[in-house]
């Protein structure tokens, strides 16, 4: 896990490892060793903070190499990212994490998270994507789409996740 972070630019010792959470230093990672310079791709340690650079970046460049959509207008491709507010807990609700909508009233950023998408299979409406920290570990998950290839729902199979956006991959269609 320590090149997760190390693709974050963070060295964590290692107690805090365990502690910490690690899926968007896992995005991070899967982005750089999928060749994506960070010029490109601007990792983080949070999920959102990434998202709002997409964001910010995409509102400037019409040609920039992610794109940010709804999760209902968007056909989710291998190399993309599935994103979602983060699961609730006591600890932690639903966050109001919507596409342009990524911090606070306090400026700290609101909970979601991401997954890379792995593969699309029409014929049978699933799609795969791999994500980490999920359940503590990397973990493929399974989802729904429709006979366009749009996520179908906006939760997985278990219903706890709500879907807000999918980030459209152009670096890797190149």
């Amino acid at each position: 896990m320590q090149a997760y972070w190390r693709a974050v630019g963070w060295s964590l010792p290692i107690e805090q490892i365990a502690v910490q959470p690690w899926s968007a230093a896992f995005v991070s990672w899967v982005m750089i060793q999928a060749g994506t310079p960070t010029a490109a791709f601007c990792g983080h340690p949070a999920h959102s903070a990434y998202l709002e650079t997409i964001w910010k970046r995409q509102q400037r460049d019409r040609a920039a190499p992610f794109v940010l959509r709804h999760y209902l207008e968007a056909v989710p491709q291998p190399c993309d990212l599935v994103c979602a507010a983060r699961r609730p807990s006591q600890r932690a609700p639903v966050s109001e994490v919507s596409v342009g909508h990524f911090r606070q009233p306090d400026g700290n950023f609101l909970a979601s998270h991401c997954d890379v998408v792995v593969r699309v299979d029409p014929a049978r409406g699933l799609l795969e994507v791999i994500g980490g920290n999920v359940a503590d570990s990397g973990t493929m998950s399974v989802f729904d789409i429709d006979g366009s290839g749009r996520l179908l729902a906006p939760r997985d199979r278990d219903g706890a996740r709500p879907w807000f956006a999918v980030v459209e991959n152009r670096y890797a269609r190149r």
